[in-house]
C-alpha cells in the first residue's frame, strides 16, 4: 500500500484494531470507522472446531512496529496475544497467536509504546487481556502511565480489560 493510500485510509478509519485475528471483539466484524491490522491473516477452517472462524486483516502490520505517523488514531483496540508458549499448531494459537516466556514483557512493552505513538493526544487505548498465562498485576507493569478504567470479571473480579488515556500536551 502506498503512502497516500495509507494517508487516505487513516482519514477515513480513525480507529485501529492493533490485533484484529478474528475481530471477536467487535460487534460489527466490519465497522467502516476501524481500520483492521494483524500480523497474520489465516483462510476459513484454519480451526475445524470453529469452520467459519478466519483472520483477515485490512493490513498485515506487526503491532510492534507499524506503518503510521504519530497521532493518527483517536481509539485503539487491543487484543494482543495472552498465553504463553503455545505449540504452532495448537488451536489456541491459531486463533490468538501466542507470546514466549523469555520476550513476552519486552514484546508488550514494545506494542503498547508503538501503539501510544500512533495514538492521538486525548485518545483512548482500550486493551483485552485474558489471566491465563500472565496476571493482569504483571501485565501492567510493563506500561505507563498506569490504565485509568478497569474492567472486571463477574465471577472473581479480575481485570479483563483496560483503557488508558493519552492526555498529554499537544506539544509533548
Amino acid at each position: 500500500m502506498g503512502v497516500a493510500a495509507l494517508k487516505d485510509l487513516i482519514v477515513e478509519k480513525p480507529v485501529l484494531d492493533a490485533c484484529c485475528g478474528g475481530r471477536m471483539m467487535w460487534f460489527d466484524k466490519h465497522h467502516p470507522l476501524a481500520l483492521y491490522v494483524d500480523i497474520r491473516s489465516a483462510p476459513k477452517g484454519i480451526c475445524p472446531e470453529r469452520p467459519e472462524f478466519h483472520v483477515a486483516p485490512d493490513m498485515i502490520a506487526d503491532f510492534t512496529d507499524l506503518p503510521f505517523a504519530d497521532r493518527q488514531f483517536k481509539l485503539i483496540a487491543w487484543d494482543p496475544p495472552h498465553i504463553l508458549d503455545l505449540g504452532a499448531n495448537s488451536i489456541m494459537c491459531k486463533k490468538f497467536g501466542t507470546l514466549q516466556s523469555d520476550s513476552w514483557r519486552s514484546v508488550l512493552r514494545k506494542g503498547f509504546n508503538e501503539l501510544w505513538r500512533v495514538l492521538d493526544v486525548n485518545g483512548t487505548l482500550v486493551m483485552k487481556w485474558n489471566e491465563e498465562s500472565i496476571s493482569v498485576g504483571e501485565l501492567l507493569k510493563c506500561f505507563s502511565p498506569p490504565p485509568y478504567l478497569g474492567i472486571l470479571q463477574a465471577v472473581n473480579q479480575k481485570p479483563i480489560g483496560s483503557a488508558f488515556s493519552n492526555r498529554r500536551s499537544p506539544n509533548a
